[in-house]
C-alpha cells in the first residue's frame, strides 16, 4: 500500500490486490475503516510523497568489525519472516499467545458471513473467490443466514382472531 491508499474523506484503505496466480492483476480493494485506525494512521502522513509505501519499518545495517547493528533508513517489509518479532510483541500484549495473524482474515471473512454480507462482498474484500468462501465457510454461510430466513417465514395459523391474540391453547384448539 502507498500513501494515497490512505483515504480519511472516504474512510477507507485501498489494498492492491494480490499477485497470487496467474496473470498480472492489477487494481485495488476498497477496504472500509474505523476512525480509530484512520487517526492512528494519521500522524504517519506528514511530509510523504504519495508513492511512498504506507507502512514502513526500520532497517538495520551491522556496524564495521562489530556485530552490534544499528538504524539504518525505513523501509516496507520484503519478507513474511519480518512479522515474526513484531507479531510474537502483538500476541504478548493482546494476551492471545497462539494467535496466527491469518486468524484476523478468517474472523473478518464469518463476521462478513454473519453479517449477511452477500458472499460476493465477502469474496471480493478478501481478495478470494465465491468458491473457496462457500467451500471453506459453508457453516457460517448456513449459520450466518438462519436469521435472514426465519425473518421471511410466513405463519400458517392466524396470530389473533377477532382483534384477540391467539394463546398457544386456542391454537391446539383450532389444529384439532
Amino acid at each position: 500500500m502507498r500513501v494515497r491508499d490512505y483515504q480519511p474523506a472516504a474512510k477507507r484503505l485501498l489494498m492492491p490486490v494480490s499477485r497470487k496466480g496467474r496473470g498480472g492483476r492489477s487494481g485495488s480493494i476498497s477496504i472500509p475503516v474505523g476512525a480509530d485506525v484512520l487517526a492512528l494512521l494519521l500522524p504517519t502522513m506528514n511530509e510523504r510523497a504519495a508513492e511512498e509505501h504506507l507502512l514502513v519499518r526500520w532497517r538495520y545495517k551491522q556496524m564495521a568489525g562489530s556485530i552490534r547493528r544499528e538504524r539504518d533508513s525505513r523501509g516496507a517489509w520484503q519478507s513474511p519472516s519480518e512479522l515474526t518479532r513484531p507479531w510474537a510483541e502483538i500476541r504478548r500484549k493482546a494476551g492471545m499467545p497462539d494467535l496466527i495473524p491469518y486468524a484476523l482474515r478468517h474472523s473478518s471473512i464469518v463476521r462478513g458471513i454473519r453479517q449477511g454480507l452477500p458472499i460476493r462482498l465477502v469474496a471480493a474484500l478478501h481478495d478470494t473467490s465465491v468458491q473457496m468462501i462457500e467451500k471453506h465457510y459453508a457453516r457460517w454461510i448456513t449459520d450466518g443466514l438462519e436469521d435472514l430466513v426465519a425473518s421471511v417465514v410466513v405463519n400458517l395459523m392466524p396470530t389473533s382472531y377477532n382483534g384477540e391474540a391467539m394463546t398457544d391453547s386456542a391454537i391446539t384448539t383450532i389444529r384439532c
